[in-house]
């Protein structure tokens, strides 16, 4: 788009080797019922034909940025806000896609100028085709997120440019949970300056859901953002002795599943402290103890 001006909104795309799913993601975007949008691309070192079908559309309101090697999503996330013109900005994953109607909904509550950010539920396509198809809503985020109501996923959210800069952005070191480290930042931001979260009540995203099997192969790095989280959050998390749980318990689960069972009997220890009720945490302390893990004790 030539026209800088005009451009209301930016969304950024990520697209790591998805040259099979990028265009939908892409198209979706552009069939906007609002147009005056810009789509920003960023290739994150892809070695398929990503790049050459996120252009494919000839539409000038996308634009492609390269980066030289995999920056993981806050990487290219980030890349992508620093060259957005848009006052509003949102994200997009490249498997997924949103309806029509999806950014005038979100754009409109941006009136009220006191407004940060804008939610909206989404609906879950699940891998399996034969699978349960789910809408998820925005709900209340609980004490450690100071009640604002809401659901950050990429493609469920719109906030303004100004305040995505004012909290820094996605953080970087995380590849894992990036997007609730953020709205921990939000959240405290728009408490301290009295801005608010508005959310929708309607499904405007699709999360095309893929296989949770990737959950064993990056271990370490959900252990560092689940530890990061924790470290750097830690006034807020303890605000919700649940969530603050939860955390100690993924911790633990993942040096359960690298063979630090000695590390992880700490963390599930301190869940348990937390939350003495809650029987997971028991059976998850006394496996880690143990050489025989159960079943039961994992299931997440």
């Amino acid at each position: 788009m030539s026209d800088a001006s005009a451009i209301r909104a930016s969304v950024v795309i990520p697209v790591w080797n998805r040259q099979t799913t990028v265009r939908r993601a892409i198209d979706s975007l552009l069939a906007q019922t609002c147009p005056h949008l810009e789509v920003i691309v960023v290739d994150n070192g892809s070695t398929d034909s990503s790049c050459d079908v996120a252009l494919s559309s000839g539409d000038p309101r996308v634009r492609l940025i390269r980066l030289a090697e995999n920056t993981g999503p806050s990487g290219a996330r980030n890349a992508g806000a620093a060259a957005a013109a848009g006052p509003v900005l949102g994200f997009l994953d490249s498997d997924d896609e949103v309806v029509p109607e999806w950014l005038a909904s979100l754009l409109a509550p941006f009136d009220d100028v006191d407004c940060a950010a804008v939610t909206c539920a989404d609906s879950i396509f699940p891998s399996d085709p034969d699978g349960p198809q789910l809408v998820v809503f925005p709900s209340d985020m609980g004490p450690a997120f100071y009640r604002i109501r809401g659901r950050f996923r990429a493609g469920s959210f719109l906030l303004r440019t100004e305040v995505f800069s004012a909290i820094g952005g996605y953080s970087e070191e995380l590849w894992f949970a990036e997007s609730t480290e953020m709205t921990f930042r939000l959240a405290a931001w728009c408490h301290a300056y009295g801005k608010s979260v508005k959310s929708i009540e309607r499904p405007l995203s699709i999360w095309h859901r893929g296989s949770e099997s990737r959950y064993d192969m990056h271990l370490d790095r959900i252990l560092f953002a689940a530890e990061y989280t924790i470290r750097k959050h830690l006034p807020q998390l303890s605000l919700d002795r649940r969530l603050l749980a939860n955390q100690f318990s993924v911790a633990g689960h993942c040096l359960v599943r690298l063979g630090r069972r000695r590390d992880a009997r700490k963390y599930f220890r301190r869940a348990l402290v937390l939350q003495p009720m809650r029987p997971v945490h028991a059976a998850r302390w006394i496996a880690a103890s143990s050489e025989l893990t159960t079943r039961l004790a994992w299931r997440r």
